[in-house]
């Protein structure tokens, strides 16, 4: 794995591998911190390669950008998926609350299992990216699933890890 580390990290992969590596990485807080700690033992090369004049007028590019971002933005909360306070439901699976205290997002690493569960009021999921294998259906980005309030003695796991949302009730 550490060259695989390695090789995302210099850019030695193809496209589908680089994509398949950001798509572990989102669900493998593990993985993610071994990427960041081969970027940051790299991070003083940075030094070594010089200096390079910037072509004319970047800095100008750069403002405009900058302040079409900004009024683009402005007045909207921004979270990234890293952000935030995530909390460990079951091994692999981990819960950040979204908006309310109904609408959470689950992150689950490849091979998680969530076990039986009580759900008090409807619930409703919608997986992002991943699958999402509940009685041996398996569901995936984009997909939705609505469950009745009670208990759920179904086995929900992931083969390849996923991103659920989930709201509780209305």
């Amino acid at each position: 794995m550490k060259n695989r580390i390695d090789d995302y990290v210099l850019g030695n992969m193809t496209p589908e591998e680089r994509a398949s590596m950001e798509h572990a990485r989102r669900y493998d807080p593990e993985l993610d911190q071994a990427i960041k700690d081969v970027e940051d033992s790299l991070a003083p090369l940075t030094l070594a390669a010089g200096e390079i004049s910037p072509p004319a007028g970047l800095w100008n590019r750069i403002e405009a950008a900058i302040g079409s971002e900004g009024e683009a933005l402005a007045g909207r909360v921004i979270v990234e998926l890293a952000e935030g306070q995530w909390q460990p439901v079951a091994p692999g699976i981990d819960a950040k609350t979204m908006w309310n205290s109904r609408t959470t997002l689950l992150r689950c690493a490849a091979g998680a299992i969530l076990p039986d569960h009580m759900h008090d009021d409807e619930e409703h999921l919608l997986v992002l990216s991943g699958d999402l294998v509940i009685g041996g259906r398996t569901f995936n980005g984009g997909d939705y699933i609505h469950s009745g309030s009670g208990f759920d003695r179904f086995l929900h796991m992931t083969r390849t890890g996923c991103l659920i949302l989930t709201q509780i009730g209305q």
